[in-house]
């Protein structure tokens, strides 16, 4: 290996002990092997994978003549989450614990244990056996660095004054000599230890903490992508696989009450299960020395993805399988922040793992293949993304070139990566990006007093009624007499509110008294609304028709964005929001909806959205400007779009327009209208808006629709 003295100096070596051997081995053979032994590191919960994991890398570094080597220092079992990985974070942000001399002194000891474990050769059981014994060595250098670590995480997990016993005996831990009292308390986080199995970084690969610019070279990631959940379907399904085939929820209801009848213990195990991941939880926070989560249910990718900026050194380099979501979901966001914040991103290869061609597990998702450096970005840094590559081929063709240019200040503050399979993508983007975000839109009449915009701005909102796990209750109702159907996403279609596939029947006053009750406890409602709309159940904005969307979309799906509007009385599900307006007359709402519905911005919505849309995701999506769109004209059409029966009588006489049903040909027309004034509002280009076509199937959007687009287009240029 020219140029590396060092390692041609150990490949010597292993090769004289090999001297008597009829073949020597290859150089190549012998450096694997050493790479194997000082370079590569891993832990995993399961002492199996780890098992596995030996025995594969035993197999790739065997050379005929020497032993095997020993791995048991670099491939360790334990929670890579759960433990200290960042000892800074250990006491207080201004007045870390675990530092002086005693720490420096331990770690140093471990560090040169570990470097001498890993220059061991191994070629022989003897050296081998050293190896072993070094390990050992190892794990009694850092014992009381592991006590006061395993104190400081303990707490969160529920050992009540843990952190106190070590603020207060910090030197006496560390250097063995602690109080009958602390031993104690160091005996019982030791016991938390094993139950959650802690994993302290620094201690496990104490001579990669231990150095100049602590941390490893390179890290490479492909996290679990599952919530820390259990529910009780899922945990009912790994006992019993037919249950998920029972369609109705009723049905499945049942066969877990006959499960619990025939399985006593099951219950316990589930709420036991639920319990832990409780604990489990409250140690992701800031406590456990996680910042940068952000809000909803923890993701277990969002947690290692802030655990790669604690390991990574800097000037080292990052490669992680993530979901395409790490790039989009508000949770996200503070891993976002470092990202683009503290590194070179270099490229975003996205995958549409269509069939698991990619990956056999998450065929539903894109995936991101994520490459960048640990080190501090240029103001005017920028990456490379490719993709989402359908299949192979279409990633072998683009891995080889390079992608289309992302500048880091196009993502805006919440560092949202869109969808740019081409540098038309791109251009035609930024293009749409130059309108108006959703919180800063306003009613027509405000339009022209910036003071009471701002106002009107604010009272603009998304909201959801009825969970669809949490009130299931309130509509599990049979349907008959007196009963209201609840409304889920697929209940509408875009100026389509057709009503079936409900989710359920309520009991209409039950359900409006919920709804009261809930809005009143409702940080939003109390935001928009006075004191006196809660005293009265007649002002709910469900005796009154609404702007309602699917939650549930996908960039593939014929249309994306799926808005509506819905007639009064009718309960909807978290799958189906509706938009809150407070102060905005009818005409205003149904100018909204004309801009949802159309093209132009679903194309938009497609460079976001992955399986969702949700406020995160449309308070990003730009709007027309204002000077340049047709308000009224749009609110018109969609009104007259919307308004199909006796149901919205009231709503329509609000915006001046006739209700009752219309002909496909009248509705293609008043569409097409629509779709031509929101293309030319955004500003786009005859061609643009064809560009913009070809994101939609044929049955989506039909070529006989396409031309009457765009002739409308045409003519509202000349009026």
């Amino acid at each position: 290996v020219g140029g590396l003295p060092g390692i041609d100096r150990q490949l010597h070596d292993l090769h004289q002990e090999d001297g008597a051997l009829a073949r020597q081995p290859e150089a190549g053979d012998l450096l694997r092997r050493l790479i194997l032994k000082r370079c590569i590191y891993g832990v995993d919960q399961s002492p199996m994978a780890v098992e596995v994991a030996n025995v594969t890398l035993w197999l790739a570094s065997f050379v005929p003549g020497l032993a095997l080597s020993y791995l048991g220092s670099n491939l360790k079992c334990g929670d890579a989450l759960i433990g200290v990985a960042d000892p800074s974070v250990v006491g207080a942000s201004d007045s870390p614990l675990l530092t002086g001399k005693a720490v420096g002194d331990a770690m140093q000891r471990a560090a040169a244990v570990q470097r001498t474990l890993a220059e061991n050769p191994d070629r022989t059981p003897d050296e081998v056996q050293r190896s072993e014994a070094l390990s050992a060595d190892l794990h009694a250098a850092t014992i009381g660095l592991r006590a006061a670590f395993d104190l400081w995480a303990a707490e969160p997990l529920g050992l009540d004054g843990a952190r106190n016993t070590l603020e207060t005996n910090t030197a006496a831990i560390i250097e063995r000599k602690p109080s009958a009292g602390v031993d104690r308390a160091v005996a019982a986080a030791a016991h938390t230890a094993d139950r959650y199995r802690f994993f302290h970084w620094p201690l496990e690969f104490p001579n990669v903490f231990h150095r100049e610019r602590p941390g490893f070279d390179v890290v490479v990631g492909n996290p679990p992508w599952n919530e820390m959940t259990v529910e009780e379907l899922a945990f009912y399904a790994l006992r019993e696989p037919g249950l998920r085939g029972l369609p109705k929820l009723a049905d499945r209801r049942v066969r877990i009450a006959a499960l619990d009848r025939q399985h006593p213990t099951w219950r316990g195990e589930f709420q036991a299960e639920q319990e832990t991941l409780a604990t489990i939880r409250r140690f992701f926070s800031e406590s456990g020395g996680y910042r940068l989560q952000g809000v909803g249910d923890k993701d277990l990718y969002q947690l290692f993805c802030e655990r790669y900026g604690h390991l990574v050194r800097e000037d080292g380099r990052l490669g992680v399988v993530l979901p395409r979501t790490a790039f989009l979901a508000q949770g996200a966001k503070g891993f976002r922040q470092w990202l683009f914040g503290h590194n070179d991103l270099r490229r975003l290869d996205l995958l549409l793992n269509n069939k698991g061609w990619a990956f056999d597990i998450h065929p539903q998702y894109t995936i991101s293949l994520l490459t960048g450096q640990h080190c501090l970005p240029d103001s005017d840094s920028a990456f490379q993304v490719t993709g989402p590559s359908a299949n192979l081929g279409a990633f072998e063709d683009v891995s080889g070139k390079p992608g289309v240019n992302v500048s880091i200040a196009s993502l805006g503050s919440a560092f949202v990566v869109p969808l740019v399979p081409t540098q038309r993508h791109a251009d035609v983007l930024a293009k749409l990006r130059r309108g108006v975000q959703f919180d800063a839109l306003q009613p027509l009449r405000n339009q022209k007093n910036p003071r009471k915009a701002r106002a009107a701005a604010s009272h603009l909102a998304p909201y959801t009624e009825l969970h669809e796990t949490q009130q299931r209750g309130l509509f599990s109702h049979p349907p008959g007499d007196g009963r209201i159907p609840v409304w889920k996403g697929r209940s509408f279609y875009q100026y389509d509110p057709h009503g079936q596939e409900p989710a359920g029947y309520c009991d209409w006053q039950e359900t409006l008294e919920h709804l009261q009750t809930r809005c009143s406890r409702s940080p939003v409602f109390k935001r928009m609304f006075s004191i006196n709309f809660f005293k009265d159940l007649s002002k709910h904005p469900i005796h009154r028709c609404r702007m309602a969307f699917r939650d549930v979309t996908r960039a593939t799906d014929s249309r994306t964005v799926i808005a509506c509007l819905v007639p009064p009385k009718t309960p909807l599900t978290n799958k189906a929001p509706y938009l809150l307006f407070a102060g905005w007359d009818s005409l205003s709402q149904a100018s909204i909806l004309a801009v949802l519905n159309s093209l132009s911005f679903d194309w938009l919505a497609r460079r976001y959205v992955e399986t969702n849309l949700n406020y995160f995701i449309l308070n990003m999506l730009c709007f027309p400007p204002r000077d340049n769109t047709p308000w009224q004209r749009l609110g018109t059409l969609a009104a007259r779009l919307s308004c199909v029966d006796e149901r919205f009588a009231e709503f329509a006489a609000g915006t001046g327009v006739e209700y009752g049903p219309l002909t496909e040909a009248e509705r293609a027309d008043l569409r097409a209208e629509i779709d031509a004034l929101v293309a030319r509002a955004y500003g786009l280009t005859a061609d643009e808006l064809r560009f913009i076509f070809t994101d939609f199937t044929e049955n989506a959007v039909s070529p006989a629709y396409r031309s009457l687009v765009l002739d409308k287009f045409q003519r509202s240029s000349r009026a």
